[in-house]
């Protein structure tokens, strides 16, 4: 699958969406993610498309190096250099990529929904499910598909999943029972598909969520935070510059039952953001679909996204605790955990992104438990007390950087 095709569409965390579903799909086949060099303009471009799609699962890369007719063929001398030093880099971490990924927050990709929903009935489940997971890739929250029972701390839903029953109650069971969080986006949990492969509406997650679905409603282009002291919405309430400001486009219409509403359109009055503690488990619902224009392209939108998360997972496992666009995942098991960060493409540096330096990530690690922590591309690390936790700072990630941290 030529996942550097829409690289410069959709950034360099595309290949890397690829390799998260298409290892959901299938446990056995081995998954080679195809990028189609010719059509990116520079080399750093390439080098990313590998790393992302190595750090999210894919067991290899093929890179179409020639050009089809008509297309123009980008910086070849330099594609061939960015690859030698990619690969250089990969063959150096081999034996930590071939670790167990942990999996603090799961979103679940179904092919069942890509039937029903996206083949009977025209709905762009996939492009939805891609602009959801890169929101949280380009924000540090780590962040990977999978089953519901595989998260560590908490599930995330597109709101256009078509959820089976079993499925419905594995997830309400998990949030409440076991104190995972979810984070709901649009009609999760509206739709249901039956054993006869057919989608009908069907609310399966009301208790859960804490909120009934009513009629779509009308166009809306304004909202105001309600509750500016809840953790969810305190760093958006900052980053915004007043109170009345623009919301997207594709909302549900949801009525609380048990939630609190924390953002709500100022007329007519409706909730826009609700949250919800059902049980052991908290949970955050946005009624609005993700897309282009209320994701990683909007930086308040990844705070609000960010905070949501924090608020939900209680104690992540871990998180990018400054304020820099990096992709983060986990691997390691016993006495090792190795945390992968990926600079992406985003706003004017796309092409050739800046290195991020003073970087901060929260591991939830007792520092008594630390013995040592390394970056393995020379960057200085430095381990200091955090909650219950570590923050390990991190001088500067160029493009990648791979950080060992070994366990007494």
């Amino acid at each position: 699958m030529p996942g550097s095709y829409y690289a410069e569409l959709y950034g360099s965390t595309w290949p890397g969406v690829v390799a998260e579903y298409m290892k959901a799909l299938t446990k056995r086949a081995k998954i080679w993610v195809g990028l189609a060099s010719y059509r990116l303009r520079t080399g750093q471009m390439l080098k990313l498309n590998v790393y992302e799609a190595l750090a999210h699962g894919a067991d290899g890369v093929i890179e179409f190096g020639g050009s089809p007719p008509g297309v123009e063929s980008h910086d070849r001398p330099h594609h061939w250099a960015a690859l030698s030093q990619a690969f250089e880099f990969v063959e150096k971490m081999e034996h930590s990529l071939s670790e167990a990924r942990i999996k603090p927050l799961v979103a679940p990709y179904s092919m069942l929904t890509v039937r029903t929903r996206g083949l009977l009935e025209g709905v762009e489940y996939t492009d939805s499910f891609r602009e959801m997971f890169q929101t949280f890739m380009g924000i540090g929250v780590p962040i990977a598909v999978g089953m519901p029972g595989e998260s560590g701390s908490g599930i995330v839903l597109t709101g256009l999943e078509a959820l089976t029953l079993k499925e419905a109650e594995e997830i309400g069971k998990l949030v409440s029972e076991n104190g995972l969080g979810l984070l709901a986006f649009f009609q999760s949990g509206l739709y249901a598909a039956t054993e006869g492969n057919k989608c009908v509406k069907m609310p399966l997650l009301t208790n859960i969520l804490g909120n009934v679905y009513e009629e779509p409603p009308l166009l809306v282009e304004t909202a105001r935070i309600v509750t500016p002291s809840h953790p969810a919405v305190e760093a958006f309430r900052r980053a915004v510059s007043q109170e009345a400001y623009p919301v997207g486009e594709m909302r549900a219409n949801v009525k609380p039952l048990s939630s609190s509403i924390l953002i709500k359109t100022s007329f007519p009055e409706k909730a826009l953001l609700t949250a919800n503690t059902p049980g052991r488990g908290r949970v955050i619902h946005f009624s609005w679909l993700v897309t282009e224009g209320t994701s990683y392209l909007k930086d308040e939108y990844g705070k609000l996204y960010k905070n949501a998360s924090l608020w939900v997972l209680k104690e992540p496992l871990a998180y990018v605790k400054s304020d820099h666009f990096l992709d983060l995942t986990i691997r390691g098991g016993g006495k090792k955990v190795s945390i992968c960060l990926v600079n992406i493409m985003k706003g004017s540096t796309l092409y050739n992104p800046s290195a991020a330096r003073d970087v901060e990530v929260y591991l939830r690690v007792p520092v008594e438990q630390i013995v040592s922590a390394r970056a393995c591309r020379g960057a200085d690390v430095q381990v200091e007390a955090f909650g219950s936790g570590v923050v390990l700072k991190i001088s500067v990630v160029d493009d990648v950087e791979w950080v060992v941290v070994n366990l007494k």
